[in-house]
């Protein structure tokens, strides 16, 4: 049989195999002949291959290391989110069910993708499947979002090795008061830094009606850390690391998804920024006696830093617009009530599946 190098996946009834080398056909025809051999059952009519080809729904393009959903399947949900638009996201939520099992497979090769997914089940979940309702904005806001994210980055996304970059980067802060939260952090290679004080009119999602922000520390440090993303200029496409003191935060960047608000708003806002400059980030928990300087900066004690390495900003310059669009929306997503706003049970029709 040769001793070349081969790969066979099997799922259900959908083989698929990788030969390559000068004797890759060869190869490819003896593995053949062996499963022949053992009286396996081929329908050659469905055969494919080349170095892009489609394996149990999921388009594999060998060629530039790329994988992702075929761009039928990718259309589909485009064309869903549309539909419901032009129905101003009225829909029956049988059809809604649907789509969110096909979401479901794409977020099987977009992981990202989960974390935006929980207030679509929540509101699936809160209304019978024989109803016809009206989306609440938080639902109308993440699926805008989906479909830019979709539209933008195609239906392939990168399978090449990330460029390991093991040097910590850059550490952040935040200081969470009353009536005041401040941002700070410092690039570890150049000494660049930066300390940002947001108010309650700016980022009204770190503060309670009364002013109080130390509930907040989590969204505050993650929000922290996309800011230095922005200013310290590293959408390369490499691997970067950061430090932070906040443990839940290294948490999340692991599991890439929160229900918890205004958490789970800060890192759509992240998994946005990171998804537009093909970036991965990695968070590492520091001690907070490790983490002195960015501490300082967030105390706006300046006296160990270099005034001429400060990088200017104002809360006005970042464009974190879906971030607002989302804190809007919260009453109409955690409020169960809205979830049945203009709904109406029309019993259980023959629900006829489109084909996917």
């Amino acid at each position: 049989m040769g001793t070349e190098h081969n790969y066979q996946l099997i799922y259900v009834d959908d083989l698929h195999v990788v030969v390559f080398g000068e004797r890759k056909f060869l190869t490819l025809w003896m593995m053949l002949a062996a499963y022949e051999a053992l009286g396996t059952r081929f329908q050659y009519a469905k055969f494919a291959g080349g170095i892009e080809v489609t394996f149990v729904g999921f388009q594999l393009d060998y060629g530039r290391c790329k994988m992702g959903v075929t761009a039928k399947r990718g259309l589909w949900l485009l064309n869903f989110i549309k539909e419901m638009e032009a129905a101003r996201y009225t829909v029956h939520m049988r059809r809604f069910g649907e789509f969110l099992g096909r979401l479901a497979f794409l977020a099987r090769v977009l992981v990202w993708l989960k974390a935006h997914l929980a207030p679509l089940y929540s509101w699936a979940a809160a209304l019978a499947k024989g109803t016809v309702a009206t989306a609440p904005r938080m639902v109308v806001l993440v699926l805008k979002f989906i479909s830019i994210q979709l539209a933008d980055c195609s239906f392939m996304y990168s399978c090449h090795r990330p460029v390991h970059v093991l040097e910590e980067q850059f550490r952040t802060d935040a200081k969470c008061a009353q009536g005041v939260v401040v941002l700070g952090g410092h690039h570890m290679a150049t000494g660049r830094w930066f300390s940002l004080r947001l108010e309650p009119e700016q980022a009204p999602y770190l503060f309670k009606p009364d002013g109080e922000s130390s509930w907040a520390s989590a969204p505050a440090e993650l929000l922290a850390t996309t800011v230095a993303l922005v200013l310290f200029w590293l959408w390369k496409r490499e691997r970067k690391s950061d430090r932070t003191d906040n443990q839940s935060n290294e948490a999340l960047l692991q599991k890439g998804s929160s229900t918890k608000f205004p958490l789970a708003l800060v890192n759509m806002q992240m998994t946005h920024q990171l998804m537009r400059w093909g970036l991965r980030l990695e968070l590492r928990w520091r001690p907070r006696a490790e983490n002195d300087l960015a501490d300082k900066l967030t105390n706006e004690d300046f006296s160990q830093v270099d005034a001429n390495l400060r990088v200017e900003c104002k809360w006005e310059d970042f464009d974190f617009s879906l971030l607002q669009q989302l804190w809007e929306a919260r009453h109409e997503f955690l409020d169960k009530d809205t979830l049945r706003k203009f709904a109406k049970h029309v019993g259980n029709a023959k629900f006829e599946k489109t084909q996917w």
